[in-house]
């Protein structure tokens, strides 16, 4: 399963070698705010969310000058599941609202060169009935991007859960009743294909579960 989309419009050269995870912010039942100590004009907003078995909504921003692009809204395996993402405008102090996630996070990413846009892509969705894997399904990714590997635990609220070994944990979020999610992240200083095997944990739980890989690419203007 591949989705793609590019915000705003024009592709450039993509040489970006280095990013920064700015910022995160997640928290149960979802209300989410980064101001801009969080994140700078240029920064590339992203916003995970699952739920048990509400549609989730990311339509409620207090700016309405920073607009999104949703990369999703759907479910797989009993988890209703969306992403959505933005490039941050100058001039926004804060980014603020609510969606109705019962799990959700909000990262700012930053590359190393100007980013005129960004395409975002899920290049590999794994479904499986025990616990988030990415099965060492090969995806294709280019030089300078980004791969966000995201883990999805129906139902079970667990107090910890660790990502695929050549990945690096970024933050987790847990709702008792509705499940857990782990995000990590790889800069990819090489183009070619990479492969990731499962998520774990410390504690004997098990549900069904998704794992995503997605591809962020900062496109030079």
């Amino acid at each position: 399963m591949v989705i793609h989309q590019a915000l705003f419009a024009g592709y450039g050269g993509v040489d970006a070698t280095d990013w920064t995870i700015v910022s995160t912010d997640s928290g149960n039942g979802w209300n989410f705010r980064l101001s801009d100590g969080d994140y700078q004009a240029g920064d590339l907003i992203l916003f995970i969310g699952m739920s048990d078995s509400d549609n989730i909504n990311f339509s409620n921003y207090y700016s309405n000058s920073f607009s999104t692009t949703e990369l999703v809204n759907t479910d797989d395996n009993s988890i209703d599941y969306a992403i959505n993402f933005g490039k941050m405008p100058s001039g926004v102090g804060y980014i603020q609202g609510n969606q109705g996630a019962d799990i959700g996070m909000a990262l700012a990413l930053r590359p190393s060169v100007t980013a005129s846009s960004y395409s975002v892509t899920i290049k590999s969705l794994q479904e499986d009935n025990d616990f988030p894997t990415h099965n060492n399904a090969s995806v294709s990714l280019a030089a300078g991007s980004l791969a966000i590997l995201i883990g999805m635990l129906d139902d079970d609220a667990i107090s910890n859960i660790s990502p695929p070994s050549d990945s690096t944990f970024i933050a987790m979020d847990k709702d008792n009743g509705n499940g857990t999610m782990g995000v990590a992240y790889k800069k990819i200083a090489t183009s070619g294909s990479y492969s990731w095997g499962s998520w774990s944990t410390t504690e004997d739980e098990d549900d069904k579960a998704l794992a995503f890989v997605l591809e962020i690419i900062a496109n030079e203007s």
